[in-house]
């Protein structure tokens, strides 16, 4: 079947209104073939949580909005009788609380469930349950992080209507609350409602955990990834006698976490929780006392110093970056994940990826969803699942 943009093709009809309606969000512009290799592994999760939402008898209906043609083509022969596909309108750059908006708007949804593409690729279909009934009632929103949202129930939709429309999903949370006034909720913290895929390195975590859906263990097995680093990195986490450093925007849920189920001596050290929500990273007021230590002694001591304490490290390289006032493209944070410092083009960010690819220990480089949920995750695998 052959999309227009703008077009809704319906696979099947489920209107009943005191059911909640699932919209997930999957689109993008990828420019380079590491941002394709992440595209073409959201696709996957996307398709594996839909057919995840499709189970729960409190989902009514699922819209899935994109702007890529090809998903959307594929999409309609998943068979989800429930699944609505809507393509981005032509013409029109992308604005994501305008964007939900109009969906809510012109298909007049009362109980709201927004989920990214890839955002709770290790969600389980009781999870998915919870949140829904904790928006049985009018007034009520439900997330997974009220700083940065990627999972975000509400009623009524229409309260979307009465706050500043986001151009991000991140601030959507905390509008919604403060602006609108629902009464909040956050969903209880688990590897399911924590762990988002955004860069390469939240694939190779995936990759080592066996609770990936079907379509998403196909796709990564494609892919070529190489998570040997990684490996040794959450080995250190079970080992009793090695110390491991984690660095970025941690919260206490994720200290707690790890405290409680792992085996080695932790430094955790958080810093710049919701830079972007707040504005800070937009505004340019970023300031890092790791960045301030990398400035003074420089990329080479920098990790020389973090040998000595430490066995493995888990760096959210995005506060750094912010902090050194970089901002690299989407492919050089993307590359610098995965240790390809060659193909990395910022002068810094090419720097700081050799010299830590070149360190004696396992150092793993990532952004916040590395360290919302990637870290519990890897925990979580070698667990069990």
């Amino acid at each position: 079947m052959w999309f227009t943009r703008g077009e809704t093709v319906t696979t099947g009809s489920s209107n009943l209104i005191d059911r909640v309606s699932a919209v997930v969000f999957e689109g993008g512009s990828p420019a380079s073939e590491v941002e394709w290799l992440v595209t073409r592994a959201r696709w996957a999760i996307a398709r594996d949580t839909i057919q995840k939402a499709a189970g729960v008898e409190e989902i009514g209906r699922i819209i899935l909005a994109t702007n890529y043609p090809e998903l959307a083509r594929e999409a309609s022969g998943w068979d989800i009788p429930v699944l609505e596909v809507e393509l981005d309108p032509p013409g029109k750059a992308f604005h994501f609380g305008e964007r939900l908006w109009e969906i809510i708007r012109t298909k007049n949804l009362k109980k709201v469930l927004y989920m990214g593409g890839a955002s709770v690729p290790l969600i389980a279909v009781r999870e998915l349950k919870q949140i829904c009934m904790a928006v049985d009632k009018v007034n009520t929103l439900r997330t997974n992080n009220i700083w940065s949202g990627d999972l975000v129930a509400f009623n009524p939709g229409e309260a979307l209507g009465q706050i500043p429309l986001p151009a991000m999903d991140n601030e959507l949370p905390m509008l919604l609350r403060d602006r609108a006034g629902l009464k909040a909720t956050v969903s209880p913290r688990s590897v399911g409602v924590s762990f988002d895929v955004d860069t390469p390195v939240d694939l190779e975590v995936l990759a080592l955990h066996p609770g990936a859906g079907p379509k998403t263990r196909e796709v990564l097995a494609q892919l070529g990834l190489d998570a040997q680093r990684l490996r040794r990195a959450a080995g250190a986490l079970m080992d009793p006698h090695a110390e491991v450093f984690i660095f970025g925007r941690l919260g206490a849920g994720l200290y707690s976490y790890l405290d409680a189920h792992t085996e080695c001596k932790l430094r955790v050290f958080s810093e710049e929780r919701g830079m972007r929500a707040l504005g800070r990273l937009a505004g340019g007021e970023v300031v890092s006392l790791l960045g301030l230590l990398l400035e003074e002694v420089g990329e080479e001591r920098f990790f020389q110093h973090l040998g000595r304490v430490c066995q493995a490290a888990f760096i959210d390289t995005r506060v750094l970056f912010a902090h050194m006032k970089r901002d690299p493209s989407r492919s050089d944070r993307f590359n610098s994940d995965l240790g390809r410092s060659g193909a990395v083009h910022d002068d810094f960010v090419r720097r700081f990826t050799e010299t830590a690819t070149a360190a004696p220990i396992p150092v793993i480089l990532g952004g916040h969803s590395l360290f919302f949920g990637g870290i519990m995750a890897l925990v979580d695998a070698r667990l069990g699942g």
